[in-house]
């Protein structure tokens, strides 16, 4: 995992590239999934995977919770696909935001009384440690629903 919070994972399938590309196909084309799961499948084995359910639709910003991108190849008679998956930059933009500005408040020269600066942590924490979770919990929901739709072993 980077700054970013964007994290790559990598699964190998005893399965021909055909019969894991028809899997995606499955996958992408299948309306009302259980898997809550959409997408694009390119022709080059590449894919662009997201949640059925979106924030907004604005065009030009990003809409989605997360984000799934990834690559399927034949490599010595197995199937290895390679995965990133990353929050939408709102969220991290906001998880830095709190922490620049918790940072700004706690070491400025105004605050010089402690039980301020404790208020001030406690106060600009809670939303920073909110904000984690709101990047944390789409993305871990959106590998999980991946790798249950394409039958893959879970990652721990």
């Amino acid at each position: 995992m980077n700054i970013f919070f964007t994290k790559q994972y990598t699964y190998t399938l005893y399965e021909s590239c055909s019969t894991v590309r028809l899997k995606m196909e499955r996958i992408i084309t299948k309306q009302n999934t259980t898997e809550n799961i959409v997408g694009i499948l390119n022709n080059d084995n590449s894919f662009q995977l997201t949640h059925h359910l979106s924030l907004l639709r604005i065009k030009w910003v990003e809409n989605d919770p997360a984000y799934l991108k990834g690559y399927f190849h034949e490599e010595n008679g197995k199937t290895k696909i390679v995965v990133t998956v990353r929050p939408n930059s709102a969220f991290v933009l906001g998880f830095y935001s709190f922490i620049a500005f918790m940072l700004y408040h706690i070491f400025s020269i105004n605050s010089v009384n402690n039980h301020y600066k404790t208020n001030q942590i406690i106060f600009f924490l809670l939303p920073a440690m909110l904000s984690l979770f709101i990047i944390k919990l789409p993305t871990k929901g959106l590998r999980k629903n991946f790798e249950k739709a394409m039958h893959l072993n879970p990652i721990t």
